[in-house]
């Protein structure tokens, strides 16, 4: 789809991915990375320091979880998904890769929205490089879809986009979404 937008006549709301999306998901680690390059080129034309190493691991410990997220959100969300929610139709349309599954809002049993603390706060201070993900499961009597913030930059107001779910939250410290299944 290429990003999200809203047809005002017909009440549709497009989902799809968005750079701006990916790239506000690797916020943190951009800005950590910035400053950790600045910090390296001046110190190391002052003197050898020992710091450097310290960033070098903090960077890794930053940069590992994000990526981990990322990829387990874009495995749930391949690049050709995309939803689109019809108000006036009362459905969910789930598309990936030329297939599609439509969904009635009354077969819709759950939806459950997982996101983290700060997230749920809408704190603009981030204090871990991960907080900017967050998912919702859609679960129907006979399955269960995952719409992450690959798609929709904030999952909760796509899903109050229609107005007809009730939105069970839940915060996680870390929102995996196989975590979260297997634990």
């Amino acid at each position: 789809m290429g990003g999200n937008y809203l047809d005002k006549n017909d009440n549709i709301f497009y989902y799809g991915h968005k750079l701006s999306y990916h790239v506000k998901c690797f916020g943190f680690v951009i800005t950590v990375t910035l400053i950790g390059l600045c910090l390296v080129v001046y110190f190391k034309l002052e003197a050898e320091f020992d710091i450097l190493n310290y960033f070098y691991i903090f960077l890794a410990i930053s940069i590992a979880p994000v990526i981990y997220l990322y990829c387990e959100y874009l495995f749930f969300n391949p690049k050709s998904a995309s939803v689109k929610i019809e108000t006036e139709a009362r459905k969910v349309i789930i598309s990936d890769r030329g297939a599609s599954v439509e969904i009635g809002f009354d077969e819709i049993k759950e939806v459950i929205l997982y996101r983290t603390p700060s997230w749920s706060r809408k704190d603009s201070v981030q204090m871990l490089p991960f907080e900017q993900f967050h998912y919702a499961r859609i679960s129907t009597v006979s399955e269960t879809f995952i719409l992450t913030c690959l798609l929709a930059e904030d999952v909760e107001k796509a899903l109050e986009s229609a107005d007809r779910f009730n939105v069970i939250h839940r915060m996680r410290l870390f929102p995996s979404i196989l975590l979260e299944r297997f634990c």
